[in-house]
């Protein structure tokens, strides 16, 4: 996923054509997250580049999570899975990061919302289809959040008493 995000972040921009409720959810989500410009409203945290950022800090872990994963699978696994859950309690801790930026975000744009009187109901649902979605798959479902956390730490410690 991390990849798809630094792939739509750097090609160009196209025209959408917003003739569906869809089409509009994927600009919105488009413009908070991949347009690497300005930010759509005040004390906005995940701009297009500070996202960008956080992506490619997200494609290196999983790229070491592979690796890892696959040395520890091939090899004898008694101090190994150490490194492994090094790894993903790193990628826990980033996912915890992110997730709470973006309910910090979230709530910006609700109080941006609400100082603007043009429209806000549909700046509201515009904040609610860009970020919310992104923070739920941010959050990979919170029970398989908990449940790395768990594991990583459960095989961390078999591994040191090993």
């Amino acid at each position: 996923m991390s990849l798809i995000c630094l792939v739509l972040y750097n090609s160009p921009p196209h025209d959408v054509n917003t003739t569906t409720y869809m089409d509009s959810v994927n600009l919105a989500i488009y413009e908070f997250f991949l347009f690497q410009s300005g930010d759509v409203f005040d004390n906005q945290s995940f701009n297009g580049a500070t996202f960008a950022g956080f992506v490619w800090i997200y494609f290196f872990l999983n790229v070491l999570w592979v690796v890892v994963s696959v040395y520890v699978w091939s090899q004898d696994i008694s101090k190994k899975t150490a490194l492994w859950s090094y790894v993903t309690l790193a990628i826990c801790l980033w996912d915890f990061i992110i997730v709470v930026i973006l309910g910090a975000d979230y709530g910006k744009c609700l109080d941006f919302v609400r100082s603007d009187q043009l429209n806000p109901i549909v700046l509201e649902m515009i904040c609610a289809n860009a970020i919310l979605p992104v923070l739920v798959v941010a959050a990979k479902g919170f029970v398989l959040w908990f449940v790395n956390v768990a594991l990583a730490l459960l095989l961390m410690n078999a591994a040191n008493q090993a």
